[in-house]
């Protein structure tokens, strides 16, 4: 090997070590940077926001809890959240205010009992629908295979009923 191609290694090898230190100490910072602590001196507080983000669903995960949503909307509500705590307000004033901000959608147990009850209802509708149309098509396939009535006897029927 010449002077030169040692000295381009050595320069390559440098290089190479710098931008590792760069992406190494990047990937560092970002891991310490999505971190968000919510701390309460009031270890009841504490225990009442955990118990609020864990019930209360993120709109735009649909079925994840704000505690396990990473979205930028699940970290304002929960910012929402830690700031109402610590400022007093009761968990009804909360969800009230999320639930008129976001729809019923938000919480896992709706105030609206016909969200629990409405889809019991129209399955049993359908179900009462289901069967009534299987004794029907059996009543029309009994009728279908059943023997032909004879005209002459219609004929008569209808003029006994006639009274002729």
């Amino acid at each position: 090997m010449t002077i030169d191609t040692k000295n381009r290694w050595h320069k390559i090898i440098r290089r190479f070590k710098n931008y590792a230190v760069l992406i190494l100490a990047a990937l560092m910072f970002s891991a310490f940077a999505a971190v968000n602590v919510y701390e309460f001196k009031d270890p009841a507080k504490a225990r009442e926001f955990k118990a609020l983000i864990a019930e209360l669903r993120c709109p735009t995960c649909q079925n994840n809890n704000l505690a396990d949503s990473n979205a930028p909307l699940a970290a304002d509500i929960k910012n929402y959240i830690y700031q109402s705590i610590k400022a007093g307000k009761s968990r009804e004033d909360i969800t009230g205010f999320l639930i008129s901000r976001y729809g019923e959608f938000i919480t896992y147990r709706p105030r609206n009992r016909w969200l629990w009850i409405l889809p019991p209802l129209v399955g049993g509708f359908a179900l009462f629908m289901v069967v009534m149309n299987i004794g029907k098509k059996r009543r029309v396939q009994a009728e279908a295979q059943s023997p032909a009535v004879d005209m002459q006897s219609i004929i008569r029927q209808y003029q006994e009923e006639k009274g002729e």
